[in-house]
């Protein structure tokens, strides 16, 4: 998901900004690029920069990031320096572009730890910014104070050394998330059970929702089969060779142990349906209607997510493989009693809420 796919620009002149041949901020990039000589005599030199903010992907190991990425560029097209003043003026118009540097990293750390947008953090930031420039312009007389422009070259030096930028931060899973998945299960009899039916197979679905460390589980496993011996009670029945649905559905409450951002374990308890619908009748037969029992079942449950997609502090996206195994006591309709093992492996997706760990945080 991304929150933004064009690359905004907080100008008024929006749409202009994006023909202007742009610089990126670096320690020395006013002095590597050419500079638009100026027009008139009477404004010699003249310094634009903006800020942009985009939405970035950029891969980290094995996870894309989809994250806010502010950082301020040289506008070369609004810019220009008289040739017999470049010495004097481009020293200054570099510590100019270093302060919009250090004004974009430090909104970049409000952006990479707080759960707001990225446009309302950055709104203002160029006037911030260009109020700072003027105090640089007032204090070292354009450039002519060679004192000033020394210790103000130094402070900025410290001020940028000491805020690194950082556009990938740390995070951790917070309390809340969500998932679901698809597959396959298998179900073993015991018992009085297994007199019945067979081992079966068939398609199963589940879903999720944790509030660390509480997992809450929510599962179906359907499977088709045919009756070994007849069953008959009040107005449901089956006769030795009906064929047969199995709906085993579960609900189960758990706590995730050694839970990691790529695996969990979750050993739970709750309780599980067994119903059987018999397929021979027609949908609206007493016969076929499908009665269930309701049973206590314990098991547990592995996931092991992959391919994570990280979205601006607040959501992390990842596919998951899911095992699944529990077992119950049995005893359907209080007249065939037993014991059930079920299986489970699916593939499906995983929500997490996520916050980022602000520089030095542990």
């Amino acid at each position: 998901m991304r929150l933004l796919r064009v690359l905004l620009v907080l100008l008024p002149f929006f749409g202009q900004a994006q023909s202007y041949d742009s610089v990126a901020w670096s320690h020395a990039a006013l002095s590597e690029v050419y500079w638009p000589k100026a027009a008139s005599p009477s404004v010699p030199f003249q310094f634009t920069a903006v800020f942009t903010l985009a939405e970035k992907q950029l891969k980290s190991g094995r996870t894309l990031h989809e994250h806010f990425y502010v950082e301020p560029r040289w506008i070369r097209s609004q810019s220009f320096v008289a040739d017999s003043l470049r010495d004097l003026y481009l020293p200054l118009a570099q510590l100019y572009f270093d302060w919009y540097e250090l004004e974009a990293r430090k909104a970049q750390e409000v952006i990479n730890t707080a759960r707001t947008s990225g446009p309302s953090i950055v709104t203002g930031l160029k006037e911030r910014a260009d109020q700072y420039v003027e105090h640089i312009r007032t204090i070292t007389e354009e450039g002519k104070n060679t004192v000033e422009m020394q210790k103000m070259r130094q402070y900025i030096d410290s001020a940028l050394n000491a805020t690194p930028r950082i556009d990938v931060p740390e995070w951790k899973e917070e309390r809340f998330g969500l998932g679901f998945d698809l597959g396959s299960g298998a179900s073993a009899f015991y018992g009085n059970l297994q007199n019945y039916f067979g081992a079966v197979s068939g398609y199963a679905l589940g879903g999720g929702f944790h509030i660390h460390p509480f997992y809450l589980d929510i599962r179906l496993l359907a499977a088709e089969t045919q009756s070994k011996l007849g069953f008959t009670q009040e107005d449901f029945k089956f006769t030795d060779s009906s064929r047969l649905q199995l709906r085993q559905a579960s609900l189960n409450v758990g706590v995730r142990l050694f839970n990691h951002p790529k695996w969990a374990v979750v050993p739970f308890l709750g309780f599980t349906t067994f119903r059987i619908i018999n397929r021979d009748e027609p949908k609206a037969s007493l016969y076929g209607k499908g009665p269930a029992s309701v049973n206590l079942e314990g098991g547990l449950l592995a996931e092991w997510r992959f391919l994570p997609v990280y979205q601006n502090n607040q959501l992390l996206f990842s596919m998951k493989l899911i095992f699944r195994t529990s077992y119950a006591i049995t005893n359907y309709l209080y007249s065939i009693d037993g014991s059930t093992l079920k299986f489970q492996i699916g593939i499906g997706f995983n929500v997490n809420e996520i916050r980022n760990i602000a520089p030095g945080e542990n």
